[in-house]
């Protein structure tokens, strides 16, 4: 139900604290100067023109108006502009102080503003606001505000009633200021309360709005059904014979002021917590407060899967270890992470168990001029050499048995040959070895990363 509210106009006496009385101006008489601009109580009341705000007492809570005061003994003259222009010329029109007859512009609806607490009562919080007024929201807003406490809030109505203002919209105000919320960008709270259609029932204090399921959330859901019973803040789409709301536009604004500070906090090494947004082909994107993430197939895990979507969906939460940051922190920089497990890395779990002459199952994962690369248990790539390779080729995907020859866990490569392939002679693996050494092996990287090169 709308309140009714009287205007909180407030002067300063000339110590510079405000005073809740209002008067109208004493007419000069023949004796005294005139006065270049109008005494800070004309300003208040006649040049207003409004009636005195009625205050809620801090006791009973009853509503009471204040009394008239006796007239003020405030500064004239240039004193009294400087003290009218105290509080923010904006709120003033030059050319009405210059005539004399100014009269205060009340702050406009939608407009955001720093306020600070002049006093508390049971149910309001009385604001001082910038220029020479004052406001005032519901105390439930925030309970445990304090005279001197200063926050930021939304002007909902600036009118003959008063200045009301909001932070978030919640309880009955959520339905009974819809509109004002609209025109102001106001967040109103709200909860999900069930599924409907291809969207959610939300209720705003008494009234439903509908949600549509595409703005019910910035990141995709899993289930979206987690969400029936939740309280969230919403802005208002549209008021009338339906109202809509929307969650995901006001987390989008919140993430927008958030992304800079997060992608220059991040650094290699990082482990963060990531929402995938899309799984493709050759891996998937992920968000972090904004920053989108590339998390490459083959650092899904150490075992690479050959199809992603049996281990990502979108909606899924993942803890990731930056990479790689390449370009501009400060711009559209290109962030890289993996969610391979440090402590299950096969290089430390697997690899020293890969004797030489211990044969083993793999799976042939690739075929180039130089050899067949064959995955074996935990993800660890071994290359057997087109020189160990009879003129017959394994096919990718053909599961073949294979005799490790070699393993150099610096370089992270693992020699192999075909099991039913006679042992080489010392000799021949020297040469070999040699072979793979003189083809621009720092470039060559170890043998999983020249596997990634060979399948971009």
């Amino acid at each position: 139900m709308a309140r009714s509210r009287q205007p909180a106009v407030r002067r300063r006496t000339s110590e510079g604290e405000p005073d809740p009385a209002v008067a109208p101006a004493p007419r000069p008489t023949p004796s005294e100067p005139p006065a270049h601009a109008p005494s800070p109580a004309a300003v208040r009341g006649d040049a207003v023109g409004r009636p005195r705000p009625a205050l809620r007492d801090d006791d009973t809570g009853a509503r009471r108006t204040a009394s008239p005061a006796a007239p003020a003994s405030g500064p004239t003259g240039l004193g009294a502009l400087e003290a009218l222009l105290d509080g923010g010329s904006d709120a003033f029109d030059m050319g009405d102080i210059l005539r004399g007859g100014a009269r205060l512009r009340p702050p406009e609806v939608g407009t955001r503003m720093s306020v600070a607490v002049l006093r508390v009562s049971r149910d309001e919080l009385i604001l001082d606001l910038p220029g020479p007024f004052e406001g005032w929201m519901a105390r439930r807003e925030r309970p445990d505000a304090a005279v001197g406490d200063r926050f930021d809030a939304f002007v909902l109505a600036s009118d003959v009633q008063g200045v009301h203002l909001s932070t978030t919209l919640s309880g009955e105000a959520a339905g009974a200021f819809l509109q004002e919320a609209l025109d102001a960008g106001v967040p109103v709270e709200g909860r999900f309360v069930a599924r409907q259609g291809p969207g959610f029932t939300v209720r705003l204090g008494d009234v439903r709005a509908f949600c549509p399921i595409s703005h019910a959330s910035r990141l995709p859901l899993a289930d979206p059904d987690v969400l029936v019973g939740t309280t969230a803040s919403f802005l208002v789409l549209e008021t009338g014979e339906r109202t809509m709301v929307s969650r995901r536009a006001l987390e989008e604004a919140e993430v927008a002021a958030r992304r800079a500070a997060a992608l220059r906090s991040l650094r290699e090494g990082n482990a963060i917590d990531a929402i995938v947004t899309s799984v493709q082909p050759w891996g998937a994107f992920l968000d972090h407060d904004g920053v989108d993430l590339r998390l490459p197939k083959r650092e899904v895990d150490w075992d690479e899967p050959a199809d992603l979507t049996t281990r990502l969906e979108r909606g899924q939460r993942l803890r990731v270890r930056v990479i790689g940051i390449e370009g501009d922190v400060n711009g559209d920089a290109r962030v890289t992470v993996s969610s391979r497990d440090p402590d299950l890395d096969p290089w430390r779990t697997v690899a020293p168990g890969l004797s030489p002459g211990r044969v083993v199952a793999g799976r042939v994962v690739s075929v180039t001029d130089f050899g067949v690369f064959v995955r074996l248990d935990g993800g660890l790539d071994g290359l057997m050499h087109r020189s160990r390779l009879g003129t017959r080729l394994p096919s990718v995907g053909d599961t073949v048995e294979v005799r490790v020859l070699g393993v150099d866990t610096a370089a992270r490569r693992i020699e192999l040959q075909p099991a039913d392939a006679a042992p080489p002679e010392p000799d021949e693996t020297a040469e070999v070895r040699a072979a793979l050494h003189t083809q621009d092996a720092g470039s060559m990287g170890t043998f999983g990363d020249l596997f990634s090169r060979l399948r971009r």
